[in-house]
């Protein structure tokens, strides 16, 4: 055997449940009971944006954007804007402040059929 083989690779302390040790189903199966879905999907991660309105716009008009223009939207000011996670729309609410940053105040959930409505 070569000095190369003989050597063994570094290790660390990798606690169980973490996704460096297989993740949460590890840890549960050492305890002895199967993992369910909501002990699965509460570790996926997902991208969650706030919508304010939309527009279409034609090609021309967005190659001619630049610094200070405007793009009118086809909502009002004081309308909700909407929640939409992995681009679906799941609730309405109010655009707020919290500490600098923005927020939104869900007012709202939307149901299956008033998810297209903007």
């Amino acid at each position: 055997m070569t000095q190369q083989m003989e050597r063994e690779a570094p290790t660390a302390e990798v606690p169980s449940g973490t996704p460096e040790a297989g993740g949460v189903a590890d840890g549960l199966v050492e305890r002895g009971r199967r993992p369910d879905a909501s002990d699965l999907l509460g570790r996926v991660q997902v991208r969650a944006a706030v919508e304010l309105g939309a527009t279409e716009l034609l090609v021309k008009d967005v190659a001619r954007l630049g610094p200070g223009a405007v793009v009118q939207l086809d909502r009002l000011v004081g309308e909700p804007a909407d929640l939409v996670v992995n681009g679906l729309a799941l609730a309405r609410g109010d655009v707020v402040v919290v500490d600098d940053h923005l927020g939104l105040r869900i007012t709202e959930l939307i149901g299956e059929s008033d998810a297209g409505r903007g």
